[in-house]
């Protein structure tokens, strides 16, 4: 494949990315009308549940990473797995709160953002330098998070929240800035290589998307 202009290579990567969001806001749909039964187990059995997606979720990704280079056509349906478990975790978060809460941490979350994916475009320094850093700090983060199921320590929760929204800040920041690199160094782009970016990016939205749903509803 020849090389694509770099407007198109984002076009390709958010417009996947946005269909992830899709099937994940169907999932939750389904989860809380025609399978609410299912809902009910999963919502029962949130801290076992939350834990097997996320293993699972772990395996998807490097799946995914490891399919960058190579023509296989498993990326995109592996993104579509990924997209629904999340969806069925969301829905138990969605119930609990309101649906303005739901809108307004939408509306939130797309325009940080977008306006972080255009302080991407504009500042100098690299933020893709200290990838390492944001996913110790943000393994730190899901560990805390875990053990906060079981704790229940109101303080702690709001915490790891307010932790979690300004490391993932400075992620989408590096990870727009990481497409640019990747488009920069390699000679031809294949679907594969967008499936990943649009995985990486539809991660931050989503986590953003909980936490600032779980800020406003904190302080609601």
């Amino acid at each position: 494949m020849n090389k694509m202009s770099l407007n198109r290579f984002f076009t390709q990567i958010y417009a996947t990315m946005a269909g992830g969001l899709i099937v994940s806001a169907l999932t939750v749909i389904l989860m809380l009308t025609f399978f609410s039964s299912f809902y009910t187990f999963v919502a029962s059995h949130y801290a076992i549940t939350a834990l097997v997606f996320l293993a699972v979720e772990v395996f998807i990704v490097v799946q995914i990473a490891r399919n960058e280079s190579n023509i296989s056509g498993l990326s995109l349906p592996l993104f579509v797995i990924f997209a629904i478990l999340n969806g069925i975790t969301l829905s138990v978060i969605i119930s609990m709160v309101s649906i303005s809460t739901i809108i307004l941490a939408f509306v939130t979350t797309s325009a940080a953002f977008a306006g972080l994916g255009l302080i991407s475009a504009v500042i100098k320094k690299d933020m893709t330098q200290y990838n390492k850093a944001f996913m110790f700090i943000l393994l730190g983060i899901i560990v805390m998070s875990l053990l906060n199921i079981w704790l229940k320590l109101p303080m702690l929760s709001l915490a790891i929240t307010l932790a979690s929204i300004v490391v993932f800040a400075f992620i989408i920041v590096s990870d727009n800035q990481m497409i640019v690199k990747r488009y920069n160094a390699v000679r031809s782009i294949n679907f594969n290589l967008v499936v990943s970016h649009a995985l990486s990016l539809y991660i931050d939205f989503i986590n953003s998307f909980i936490d600032i749903i779980r800020l406003l509803d904190r302080f609601s």
